[in-house]
Parts: structure tokens; C-alpha cells; sequence
């Protein structure tokens, strides 16, 4: 989480002022400030870390099922929508499905392959003192802080006890889920519309404006067509997507999407500068590619991870070279949860990070009786235990 804030929900500290920041003067330089750049987890959608998703369309037009399918794509770092996924850990808190309909769905997905092992799925047919996580979860905060995943909560309704019309309640909720945004994960909650006709979605304004992508799902039941219409985004332009949907099979396919292909086309071109050039700069590859330079700037960014990496060169430049199409191994067993190339830790199966000792810079410090990574001032906020 960056520096200096403190977010609240429910009265609680989620995280701490950072001490050393007493006047204007020394709060850091943005333009000096080493920020890691975007990391696109869902480019065909534009789903990033760090990010807050809402993906709003009513009930029975195929919301969860979509999910679902991008969750494994994810979970295995495989293509979604005509765009190769970079693989992350997954968690999809199912607050709505029963478990034999979601057992039943991931099974026939999986083809007896097994489950890939970043790959979870929490829900409600857990046991009593094992249910999903609620709005002001200190677990969930410290799964996201040890393993930035691709967070999905299905339906957003059951994942808060606020009144959704009210705008002060609702934006601890979305504070909250801010919060697990900027630990690494990115955070898509699927919502339903309201009534009235036109609606982008139910509850108060506070919701959409908390949010950094937003688009609308709608299904033609006659011809089988989804469309996923992208009516906000901070990281670029708006767009719509036409999806065919064949839910038998439990298979998507683009139907209609300019966006993408003219998207696949340039990736490649500069794929190939990058191939025949490794370890080459972005202004070079700029100058080779003849194209605009804000919008190769951009391209470069969305392709970090799924088809190039990126290290540092001489004097600040940033050299590209290409890298596979993951984060770690298709086994999941090896290899960074994420892209931070300082960071020494290893995950297990699901992205938890162990940390190889006390008090580095690249080791996050741990509840010495539970191993929660939520610690407020020494006192873990998961079993209340001192550090």
C-alpha cells in the first residue's frame, strides 16, 4: 500500500500512518518515485492489478459462468477473450452457488486435468466457522497483502451488511476493498443492475466511483451473444466486447471485437521488434515501430508479463526482452506470486509467501503464532496475538 495513508472500516485501522512525513516538503516527488508500472492480469478486459473492478449485468445472463472460465484462465496464465492472461493466483469468494453446482461446472472445465494450484474457490458450503470472508476481513486483507491475487466476490449484495443506497456506509465497503487492491490484488465484484431501465448498477453512486473499471453485461438469449460494454476506465478507452457464448460446453468465444484484434496485431509487431532486438529500450522499439509514442508506451505496458519482461538499464532506461507466458511454472510450484523482481520470497501452491528471515527489506513480517501477515502496530489482527 503506498505510504502515508490510513484507511479505516468499522473503526478499525487497516493501515498505519507511515511515520516521517510531517510537512508538505516531505512528501515524495511523484515524478521521482520508482512506481511499478500497470500489470494487466485480464488485457482482453483490462482487469489490473491494484485495481477495482465492477462487472454488473442481471441474474441468469451467464455473470459467474464468464467469471469462472476467466478465473481458471488466469489461475493457468492461458488466453481469455483472444488475449493471453498473465498467470496469478486466484481467489473467488462464492457467496451465492451452491457446492455441487460449482464442483459440477469446474470439473467439466478441468477435463480430469485437476485443479490448477493457485486456483481457490470459496464459498458458502464450507462449514460454519469456515465461511467466505465479509467486507472488514482482516484474513482477507492479509491473503491479499501475501498473495496479490485475482480477487473475485460473487455477488458484491453478500459480501457487506451496509445499506447499499447509503453512500457514507457503502464507501467504508469500498475502502475496504481498496485496501486489498493496493496490497497487489485485483478486485473484481460482480453486481446487479437496478430497475430502473438504463441502470449501471444498484446501491449508490459511491460504488461506481470507487471503482477503476466498470462495464455492463448483457446476454441475447435468442442468439447466444454477450456483450460486455465498457462504459469506464481509468487505465484506457471504453470499448465492447460481443462474446458467443456456448454454456453446454462452458465455451467463449469473440464474436465482435475490433478492439482486440487491431490489439493482437500490434502486440505481435512489436513482439517481433523485441524478439530479433532483446534487451532493447523502449525508445528504441518506439522508433522502430513507427508508431505513436503514447500509445507504444502503452502497448509495451499491457504486454509486460504475457508476452515480455522488462529489467533496468543505463541511466533509468527500461529494456525489454521476451519472457514466457507466466509468473511462475504451469505446475504453480515455483517461481515470484508476483512481478517484483527484488522480492526473495517463495509461495506455496496458493501464493502464500514464506519470508526467508526477520526484519529484510524483502521479507513481510508474520504473526509468529498464526503466520497472518495483518500485524497493526505488532498486534496481529487475526488471532489478536502480539508479534
Amino acid at each position: 500500500m503506498a505510504n502515508g495513508t490510513a484507511l479505516t472500516f468499522d473503526g478499525k485501522i487497516i493501515t498505519p500512518t507511515v511515520p516521517g512525513i510531517r510537512s508538505l516538503a516531505d512528501i515524495p516527488d511523484i515524478t521521482r518515485m520508482e512506481i511499478p508500472a500497470v500489470e494487466y492480469l485480464v488485457p482482453a478486459l483490462g482487469i489490473a492489478r491494484n485495481t477495482i473492478t465492477l462487472w454488473t449485468g442481471p441474474d441468469g445472463d451467464g455473470k459467474t459462468y464468464l467469471a469462472q472460465v476467466m478465473a481458471l484462465a488466469v489461475s493457468r496464465g492461458e488466453e481469455f477473450l483472444g488475449m493471453s492472461c498473465q498467470q496469478s493466483p486466484v481467489l473467488y469468494v462464492d457467496l451465492e452457488n451452491p457446492g455441487y453446482v460449482v464442483q459440477e461446472r469446474m470439473q467439466s472445465l478441468l477435463e480430469d486435468s485437476g485443479s490448477p494450484a493457485g486456483l481457490r474457490f470459496w464459498g458458502t458450503w464450507l462449514d460454519f466457522d469456515q465461511q467466505p470472508p465479509q467486507a472488514g476481513s482482516e484474513l482477507l486483507l492479509t491473503i491479499c497483502k501475501e498473495s496479490k491475487p485475482l480477487l473475485i466476490v460473487d455477488p458484491f449484495r453478500y459480501f457487506h451488511k451496509a445499506e447499499e443506497n447509503d453512500s457514507t456506509e457503502m464507501s467504508g465497503v469500498m475502502q475496504y476493498l481498496r485496501a486489498c487492491a493496493a496490497y497487489g490484488a485485483a478486485v473484481v465484484i460482480l453486481h446487479h443492475p437496478a430497475k430502473t431501465e438504463g441502470s449501471t448498477g444498484r446501491g449508490s453512486s459511491a460504488i461506481r466511483g470507487a471503482c477503476d473499471l466498470a462495464f455492463l453485461h448483457t446476454l441475447d438469449k435468442e442468439s447466444g451473444l454477450i456483450t460486455l460494454k465498457v462504459d469506464k476506465n481509468r487505465l484506457g478507452p471504453s470499448r465492447t466486447i460481443t462474446v458467443r457464448a456456448n454454456f453446454e460446453e462452458g465455451q467463449f468465444s469473440l464474436s465482435e471485437a475490433p478492439y482486440i484484434t487491431r490489439r493482437n496485431d500490434e502486440l505481435a509487431r512489436l513482439e517481433e521488434i523485441i524478439r530479433n532486438n532483446p534487451g532493447i529500450t523502449q525508445n528504441a522499439i518506439w522508433k522502430q515501430s513507427g508508431g505513436q509514442r503514447t500509445r507504444i508506451v502503452r502497448l509495451l505496458k499491457e504486454g509486460v508479463g504475457t508476452r515480455w519482461s522488462t529489467e533496468k538499464g543505463n541511466h533509468g532506461a527500461i529494456l525489454y526482452r521476451l519472457s514466457a507466458n507466466s509468473l511462475y511454472p504451469k505446475d504453480g510450484t515455483a517461481g515470484t506470486a508476483h512481478s517484483d523482481e527484488t522480492c526473495t520470497a517463495v509461495p506455496t501452491p496458493l501464493g502464500v509467501v514464506q519470508g526467508t528471515g526477520r526484519g529484510g527489506s524483502d521479507t513481510l513480517p508474520a504473526c509468529p503464532k498464526c503466520g497472518s501477515f495483518a500485524l497493526i502496530h505488532g498486534i496481529c489482527q487475526t488471532c489478536e496475538a502480539r508479534e
